[in-house]
């Protein structure tokens, strides 16, 4: 593991803090209706264990499918809006949200792991 690695995790974990503090991932799991932004998050914490421990056939993996699974989640949601849009109001924004939530998640877990894989 390079001190590059270490530093850039130890910035991560900061910035986490940070986003903690400010509410942020609580507002993305509290208003993602299906729960798939935690998924995306578990998948990219894999990604960082398995980058930790030098398996980066498994991080590289990620790196390429955690966009994916944000667009999939975009597709939920959106699917979400379309079978209450004449319904449910707080529906239909939990849809929009589960939308944008799962691909922030997966944009940030996918860039986060590139970039520590670019670090390593």
């Amino acid at each position: 593991m390079s001190p590059r690695f270490l530093i850039l995790q130890v910035v991560g974990v900061g910035l986490f803090i940070a986003a903690w503090w400010l509410g942020w991932p609580q507002y993305l799991y509290e208003n993602d209706l299906t729960r798939l932004t935690a998924f995306i998050a578990a998948l990219a914490g894999v990604g960082l264990l398995a980058a930790a421990v030098g398996r980066w056939r498994v991080t590289e993996f990620l790196i390429s499918g955690l966009p994916r699974y944000g667009l999939f989640g975009t597709v939920v949601g959106l699917a979400i809006v379309a079978a209450n849009s004449g319904g449910d109001f707080n529906l239909i924004l939990g849809g929009m949200a589960t939308a944008f939530n799962t691909t922030i998640a997966g944009l940030l877990g996918a860039e986060w792991l590139r970039l520590t894989r670019h670090l390593a």
